[in-house]
């Protein structure tokens, strides 16, 4: 019967049960642990158990997205360091690299097998200069190289003349940052300003620019034309001279102070400084005579050392009384046998366009204070044979300045040298006229600095010395000139000229006879 079936007793409804024991029993549950409530009645696989264990807990979750985030970020973080140093290394040519390194103030030297030839520089620079207008009459710059010709032979540039009187005279080429004080350095040039600039130069805008272009040289606006310094390079392929015997040691017997400065002076029997510090000199009457006079002295150390030690000794050397210790150097060039002179600066007809310099003659001062100009320069050095004319357009002209002046150089007993470039000059002149021991050069021999005109120079002083017995060229110690000079002087022996210092070629002009006396 279904009422006594015992299994009817067992069923029950598991909604009811579980309602019931958790209802019931989950405190005892919670407070007796141990007691097995199922009991070993109960059929646990019919027990569901999936639902609650299947599930993995929220945080495994959270650590694979950290760990996906972490991955990512470190891999993005390496993509971005490798582009940074692609970028900022390979893709960056050594250049740019080298300039980011380089100070802001350095000076940027491009390597050798970069820079560029004297050719290139002056093929660069041709279309340049050729429209703008600059640079003087008759100024030449330097060669910065002793070997070959620069230009043309025989081109010269076309002369301008200066609105308000002849072409003014010309000078030193090379550069005077060597040796020289700031604010003293003098140009050897009628158409240079004074040497403080470190650069020869012109401001006459009217010349036009030379024809026979120098390697390196520039045409600045405002400047004229400038070059660089010459180098010690210039002149290593140009041999020494042989030793020459020293020429007098400075006698104080001529020698008085006037002035708190020390000034030449006649001796007491009649010495003279032109004779007593001249290099001996023996006059052939079979022979023609050529000096040569070398210039702008004292302002380039280079120059200066290359005129002492690879000129011939018969070769007279003029110093600029802008030089920094002037009577070491005139010292040393004695000793090496040569004889000295200083450059009388004087003023041009373009002044202050063109500056002689603070030391220079003017024709708006009064003649003692020439006088006291002049007195100053000869206080510089103490064994010198004369002076030489240097620029003087305007004050070689002026009978009222020069004379005064030239009487003084007289009376020192020292001689003049007129350079021969002032047209119209009256230096040679009034120094016959006053007795004044003198010479007058007969032309420029490096006006066109370039070898092959130089040469020709020099063949054309042999000519006028065979028909004037003398002849007197002027030049300067460029590299060119010394070269040139340094192998004309072994022709000479078979051509019948002598060398002559420049006391050996001087007029001496004798005074006039006494009249005669009227017969009682």
């Amino acid at each position: 019967m279904a009422a006594d079936d015992p299994d009817d007793e067992l069923e029950f409804d598991e909604d009811e049960y579980e309602g019931e024991y958790e209802d019931e029993d989950a405190g005892d549950l919670d407070a007796e642990g141990d007691e097995d409530v199922l009991g070993d009645d109960i059929d646990q696989d019919e027990l569901d158990f999936d639902d609650d264990f299947d599930e993995k807990p929220p945080v495994s979750k959270k650590k694979k997205i950290i760990l996906i985030g972490a991955g990512s970020f470190f891999g993005l973080l390496l993509i971005a360091l490798g582009a940074i140093i692609f970028l900022g290394h390979g893709g960056v040519d050594e250049e740019t690299a080298t300039e980011a390194l380089r100070p802001a103030g350095a000076l940027a030297i491009p390597p050798k097998n970069r820079m560029k030839t004297g050719r290139e520089l002056r093929r660069a620079d041709s279309n340049k200069l050729r429209p703008r207008a600059g640079g003087n009459a008759a100024l030449r710059p330097p060669k910065t190289s002793s070997a070959g010709p620069v230009g043309t032979p025989g081109s010269k540039p076309k002369l301008t003349r200066a609105p308000d009187g002849p072409a003014t005279s010309t000078g030193s080429r090379d550069s005077q940052n060597d040796t020289q004080s700031d604010g003293e350095n003098a140009s050897e040039s009628d158409t240079a300003p004074h040497p403080a600039t470190a650069r020869r130069r012109t401001n006459l805008a009217s010349a036009a620019p030379p024809t026979t272009q120098v390697i390196g040289a520039r045409i600045v606006p405002g400047a004229g034309l400038t070059v660089p310094s010459v180098t010690a390079d210039s002149y290593r392929a140009i041999s020494m001279q042989p030793k020459s015997e020293a020429l007098a040691a400075p006698n104080q017997d001529l020698m008085e102070t006037i002035e708190g400065r020390v000034v030449p002076k006649v001796g007491g029997q009649g010495e003279k400084a032109w004779q007593t510090y001249a290099r001996p000199f023996k006059v052939s009457p079979q022979k023609a005579r050529i000096s040569l006079v070398i210039r702008g002295l004292g302002l380039s150390r280079n120059t200066t050392l290359a005129a002492i030690n690879q000129l011939p000794a018969s070769v007279s050397l003029v110093f600029s009384p802008y030089t920094r210790g002037l009577e070491q150097w005139a010292g040393l060039a004695r000793g090496a046998g040569h004889e000295t002179l200083l450059s009388l600066p004087m003023e041009p007809v373009d002044f202050p366009s063109s500056d002689p310099g603070p030391l220079a003659l003017m024709t708006d001062l009064k003649g003692e204070e020439n006088i006291a100009r002049l007195n100053q320069i000869m206080d510089l050095s103490q064994a010198f044979v004369g002076f030489v004319q240097n620029m003087g357009s305007r004050f070689a002209k002026s009978e009222a300045a020069l004379q005064p002046v030239l009487e003084y150089v007289r009376d020192r007993g020292l001689m003049y040298v007129d350079d021969g470039k002032v047209k119209g000059g009256l230096g040679t002149e009034l120094a016959n006229s006053l007795l004044l021991p003198n010479a007058r050069g007969d032309m420029i021999i490096d006006d066109d600095a370039s070898g092959s005109q130089i040469a020709a120079n020099l063949r054309e002083l042999e000519r006028i010395a065979k028909e004037k017995q003398v002849a007197v060229g002027i030049g300067e110690a460029l590299p060119a000139t010394v070269l040139q000079i340094s192998r004309w002087v072994g022709t000479l022996p078979g051509k019948n000229i002598d060398l002559a210092p420049i006391t050996g070629v001087a007029n001496v002009p004798a005074p006039p006879p006494p009249p005669e006396t009227q017969s009682q």
